[in-house]
């Protein structure tokens, strides 16, 4: 529950028309012990398809700059129902002071105060130039195919074959970009907490190149140490044409997956 001048917002998972698909709703009042009503604007944030599907279970925020923030999980359910991702996006009041929240976002947005209303727009700017496009990898485990890693999708994954020494995955853009920043979400192949295997750090490289001859590293998790299961990164701009990442390392008797592997960048200026 969240005040907002003299009113009180309670959001609550909103059930929707598709099997295992919720968004957030909201019920207002003008006591925080009621009674409450259905806001006209219902559901406040709804989303069923891309990385960020099922957004729900969530609840908002006060944030920097007097701003709202609304905080929810997102739906994997591939290992077991109850699988979830936690993501965050602004939220703000419409002309006729109904709340809401703007589209679950999957491309990098501004951190909490730094626009003063980050609930008119809060894109970086960096878009996806790595989504759908042809790609090869040093190996890749039984329907694992490299393209997984860049599909869009939280239910796939590049898998590269059990004793690869060196898991290698290439995108061609299909034209040449300014990259700024990278996402690596893993997958914890062969995780089994009753089993003694747990989760870790992965250790990896992602270089860029403008034209396939010269490479330039952009990140050097190398000595990574940090168990980051959705990994971004920030990089000074460079130009690209093709990305490559090289995985150097897995936590002990885990298999290295990667759900998805994207390059943020814009169009190449001159």
């Amino acid at each position: 529950m969240v005040k907002i001048g003299a009113r009180y917002f309670l959001t609550y998972a909103a059930p929707g028309t598709e099997w295992r698909t919720y968004g957030m709703g909201t019920y207002v009042a003008d006591s925080p012990l009621g009674p409450f009503r259905y806001q006209r604007r219902n559901p406040i944030l709804r989303q069923t398809e891309g990385l960020v599907r099922g957004p729900g279970h969530g609840c908002l925020v006060r944030g920097p700059r007097d701003t709202l923030w609304a905080f929810y999980t997102c739906t994997v359910c591939y290992e077991h129902i109850f699988e979830r991702r936690i993501g965050m996006d602004p939220a703000g009041l419409d002309a006729d002071g109904n709340l809401f929240v703007r589209p679950a976002s999957a491309t990098p947005q501004w951190a909490p105060g730094v626009l003063a209303a980050p609930e008119n727009g809060n894109d970086t700017g960096l878009l996806p130039v790595t989504m759908n496009r042809r790609c090869r990898a040093s190996s890749h485990a039984p329907g694992r195919t490299p393209l997984y890693a860049v599909d869009d999708a939280m239910l796939t994954w590049w898998e590269p074959l059990a004793g690869d020494p060196a898991p290698l995955l290439e995108v061609d853009l299909n034209g040449t970009f300014d990259a700024a920043a990278v996402r690596i979400i893993w997958k914890d192949v062969g995780l089994d907490y009753d089993g003694g295997v747990r989760p870790g750090p992965f250790r990896y490289r992602v270089s860029v190149s403008p034209d396939g001859q010269a490479w330039r590293t952009v990140v050097d998790a190398s000595d990574n140490s940090t168990d980051w299961l959705i990994d971004y990164r920030v990089f000074d701009m460079q130009r690209a044409r093709l990305a490559r990442l090289e995985i150097l390392g897995a936590p002990p008797h885990i298999r290295p997956g990667v759900v998805d592997f994207t390059l943020f960048g814009m169009s190449a200026a001159g």
